[in-house]
């Protein structure tokens, strides 16, 4: 078996491990804490099998680390570290790698997509009513905000501009501050508040939230992180899987979220709404928009 100094792990950036925690651990357990403390990398992306061979332990005892810490299991573990991990990496670092060894770059990302599709229906197909019912909610309310900060802005304005096609009362706001509490100050009970955060935050639209909730405000959050203090403040969560296979995040698979929101938010609709649907989207064909 491997020789392996059992003293407090150096923790990088995101190992969701505490001192504390640590004391408590078993001696397997600190053990393997150390390694995945020196190889983020390799828990980013490994399985729970593949770190137990490593460590020549079995796959359960990887699994109990997990739960150990408070996580359901080891992919919740895996994804705080995760997420915490690509956040640590220079820009370009990961295409750097990317271009020593010779894979194809494009081919890869499809690849990647397609995984990030698969896992992330099955956070939906395990709380698929979860969606209808924001679906539900949106129609029923007489307002909706969609928030959003950066380059996950493009997803909002998407939203946004989809659901006032469908005829509903929507704004979307990126400027955060000021301007996003006049956004929201409108709104009621039984309105609605989505917002869309990928990658590391601050915790503003969190706080937003928060004060939105304390309206009466519907919040729904779509994110890549089920542990991040927006996720965590929402009513309702949708995690979607947003690896690149560079720095760059991939929105296929927030995008096939929404499509499905949108189209169970048509499913729904009266008949007049849905022709007034199509007459706009004939317009805006006639218009080249």
């Amino acid at each position: 078996m491997p020789s392996v100094d059992v003293s407090l792990p150096k923790t990088p950036a995101g190992l969701p491990l505490t001192v504390e925690q640590f004391d408590r651990l078993s001696p397997n357990h600190q053990r393997l804490a150390q390694f995945l403390a020196e190889n983020p990398s390799v828990v980013a992306f490994a399985s729970a099998s593949e770190i137990g061979r490593s460590v020549e332990m079995s796959t359960a005892t990887v699994v109990r680390f997990a739960q150990a810490l408070g996580y359901s299991g080891y992919p919740a573990f895996q994804e705080v570290v995760r997420a915490a991990y690509l956040r640590t990496l220079r820009p370009l670092e990961s295409l750097e790698n990317l271009s020593r060894s010779r894979r194809d770059i494009f081919e890869g990302q499809v690849h990647r997509d397609i995984d990030n599709l698969r896992r992330s229906l099955h956070t939906l197909m395990v709380d698929r009513s979860a969606i209808i019912d924001l679906a539900r909610r949106i129609a029923a309310s007489s307002g909706v905000v969609v928030a959003a900060n950066g380059v996950d802005g493009a997803i909002a304005l998407l939203l946004g501009h989809y659901l006032r096609l469908l005829g509903f009362r929507s704004l979307t706001e990126l400027r955060g501050g000021g301007d996003l509490v006049e956004a929201i100050a409108p709104l009621g009970a039984g309105d609605c508040l989505i917002a869309i955060e990928f990658g590391q935050s601050e915790g503003g639209l969190a706080k937003t939230i928060a004060w939105a909730q304390s309206r009466g405000v519907f919040t729904a959050a779509i994110t890549d992180s089920a542990y991040s203090a927006t996720a965590r403040a929402a009513d309702a969560v949708f995690v979607q899987v947003t690896e690149g296979e560079t720095a760059i995040r991939s929105f296929v698979a927030p995008l096939s979220m929404i499509q499905g929101l949108l189209g169970h938010l048509l499913q729904i609709s009266s008949p007049e709404a849905q022709l007034r649907f199509k007459d706009a989207l004939d317009e805006l064909a006639r218009s080249g928009r």
